[in-house]
């Protein structure tokens, strides 16, 4: 389900923040040490950029599901039910074709679509 995706993306982003806040503060525990007890004083810099690349990895996959919701990319979870939902409109008495589809997350617990359909000439309309 959407929603359980949207919550899932929230408490990824909180566990992302909480896991940088302590492997900041693990980071100038250990460099400290190392620049107390044997002067390593590259120890401060060296663990800085092992903590960054670390915490950049773990959030790609974060930034990777924000920017398909951004970009307005069909999401996943719709792929095996729209040519279904494709088939449903087609069979609909009048409507001749289906034309620019496009859906979108419009939040984590919301999609939004549009398509153009194209009814037969003979189309009788309805009131």
């Amino acid at each position: 389900r959407s929603s359980d995706l949207g919550k899932y993306q929230i408490m990824q982003s909180v566990f992302l923040h909480v896991l940088a806040d302590t492997l900041g503060s693990v980071g100038v525990v250990i460099s400290s040490l190392l620049i107390d007890r044997f002067g390593c004083m590259v120890a401060d810099p060296i663990c800085s950029i092992i903590i960054s690349i670390l915490i950049a990895l773990s959030v790609l996959p974060l930034i990777r599901s924000s920017l398909h919701i951004l970009l307005q990319r069909t999401p996943s979870e719709l792929d095996s039910l729209l040519p279904d939902c494709y088939r449903q409109v087609m069979q609909i008495k009048g409507v001749f074709g289906i034309h620019e589809p496009h859906f979108w997350t419009l939040c984590t617990d919301y999609y939004v679509g549009t398509m153009r359909v194209q009814l037969a000439p003979d189309a009788e309309s309805t009131k």
